[in-house]
């Protein structure tokens, strides 16, 4: 059996062996043929951070000694022309796909049990060998790859941030602060061999910019080293309070070596969706309760959100948002009657009164009319429809923004303001709250005929309408649990839903 395997990968060896040489040979005929400076463009591409930031090979030492030794007969030997065609190709699967292996990936949400996880993956494959065989004619190796780049915004300082800290990792990662046994907590004022510790720390992550060797040595706590553990606790999402807790100094024992898998993988998500080509859409990130409005390409605001509870997360997906409801009424779903109501109602079917209003059909009817215990019991479809009215309990608040999709997922206020103060804000059962409803109101307020003012009118009234949009703004709900900001700074976030855990396995 053993000697059956190696003959099949010997022989898939070969024949792909086989196949990029074929495909070389069949490149440099005519007008597809490499050239040195097509060699060199090459070397470019491997070089370019942005396309290799692993600084992987990819066949650059062999090409760059035959162009020293052989200058112009480099580009007529059937091996280098083999070599250049397999980077070429490699280059262009990474740029393109990333380095996730999609099924592996979704094979192990299955076997964990993790499969209320939605994540859509609708990116189309680039054909690299139709993408070779253009740019040869183009002459044009390096530009054809960056093209596959993406373009949001956050990607190209994420690369940076990566080779920052794999210059960290190189020289041995971070120094080391110590935990305090008794669980002393260090502040402004306090002198200690732990300030100092933390010190050379903060120093060594850039959130302090003093390096002076006495300043570094002094263990006294000052208002410069406050500022700085405030702006490490803030890109980590701590609590900002400025003072050294065991909390901080675990969060400072996460390794350089660490903290580089995790912007790798977050750069890899990038290529997972498709290029984002509006230069006005709505940006959700998941594990930040964070939702951004971009506007003709440039940052406008950041407004806190609350999503999916662990149990029941957020998907996540593009779509478009169309129109706006105010003062929405609320029709549980299908899934959430089961899993919520149901069992309620099946106790006292009362239970509920005051909160929804009972339909079966058109008609509206007692709850005590139907036998809920039945539904429970069977997993049957419950034919009944509860429907919420309108105004301040409601539980979508005074509004709702709507982009039609198969997940019932919108944007939309809420009844629970105490929810949107919370450090940790996973509440839902997958829609995504928002904190401040009519600053996104306010910002949507010029795609609409309307306007903001008469918008604000129509929901004081009490009146349910829908508004729709001028066009479509696309929304894009993504995972990041590192991402640079748009001060430039690193953050990182906590892995809430487990995708960091299941994508990193599925790395190659």
């Amino acid at each position: 059996m053993k000697l059956r395997l190696r003959s099949s990968l010997s022989l898939f060896y070969f024949m792909k062996t086989l196949f990029l040489l074929f495909f070389a040979t069949l490149l440099s005929a005519g007008s597809l043929r490499w050239n040195e400076y097509d060699l060199n463009d090459l070397l470019d591409a491997i070089d370019d951070p942005l396309i290799n930031y692993r600084h992987l090979d990819y066949n650059g030492t062999k090409i760059r000694s035959c162009l020293l030794e052989n200058d112009r007969n480099c580009s007529k030997e059937p091996q280098i022309l083999h070599i250049a065609a397999e980077a070429y190709l490699a280059l262009c699967k990474e740029a393109d796909l990333g380095m996730i292996d999609w099924r592996a990936f979704e094979k192990r949400k299955k076997d964990t049990n993790k499969s209320a996880l939605i994540w859509e993956y609708r990116k189309r494959p680039f054909s690299c060998k139709r993408g070779l065989k253009r740019a040869l004619r183009s002459h044009k190796i390096h530009a054809s790859l960056k093209r596959l780049l993406p373009k949001e915004p956050g990607f190209a300082p994420l690369v940076e941030a990566y080779r920052r800290m794999a210059e960290i990792a190189e020289v041995g990662g971070f120094p080391r602060v110590s935990y305090d046994k008794e669980g002393k907590i260090l502040s402004i004022g306090a002198k200690s061999p732990r300030v100092a510790e933390l010190k050379k720390y903060l120093a060594a992550t850039g959130d302090l910019n003093i390096t002076n060797r006495d300043y570094l040595e002094d263990p006294f706590f000052d208002e410069n080293l406050r500022g700085a553990l405030i702006r490490f606790q803030k890109r980590h999402y701590l609590k900002n309070r400025g003072v050294l807790d065991n909390v901080t100094v675990l969060y400072t024992r996460i390794t350089a070596r660490e903290k580089l898998e995790k912007i790798a993988l977050n750069i890899e998500r990038y290529k997972l969706f498709r290029p984002i080509r509006s230069k006005t859409y709505l940006l959700v990130n998941v594990p930040a309760f964070s939702l951004k409005f971009y506007q003709e390409g440039e940052f406008v605001d950041d407004l806190f959100v609350v999503v999916g509870r662990e149990d029941r997360p957020t998907p996540i997906f593009d779509d478009r948002l169309e129109y706006i409801v105010l003062n929405p009424t609320w029709s549980v779903p299908q899934n959430l009657l089961r899993r919520d109501y149901l069992p309620k109602l099946a106790e006292d079917p009362h239970t509920l009164d005051g909160m929804f209003d009972f339909y079966l059909g058109d008609k509206k009817i007692d709850p005590a009319q139907i036998n809920w215990k039945r539904y429970l019991k069977h997993n049957l479809t419950v034919p009944v429809r509860l429907t919420q009215p309108s105004g301040e309990k409601n539980v979508l608040g005074r509004m709702k923004f709507i982009f039609p999709n198969r997940y019932h997922i919108y944007l939309h206020d809420t009844d629970a303001k105490q929810l949107t103060d919370d450090r940790y804000r996973l509440y839902s059962s997958g829609c995504i709250r928002l904190h401040d409803p009519y600053k996104l109101l306010s910002l949507l307020a010029p795609f609409t005929r309307i306007g903001f003012e008469r918008m604000v009118e129509i929901i004081e009234s009490g009146r349910t309408a829908r508004v729709s949009l001028k066009r479509k703004i696309p929304i894009h709900i993504r995972y990041y649990t590192a991402f640079v900001d748009e001060e430039g700074v690193l953050n990182f976030r906590r892995d809430f839903y487990g995708y960091d855990a299941l994508q990193k396995l599925s790395l190659p």
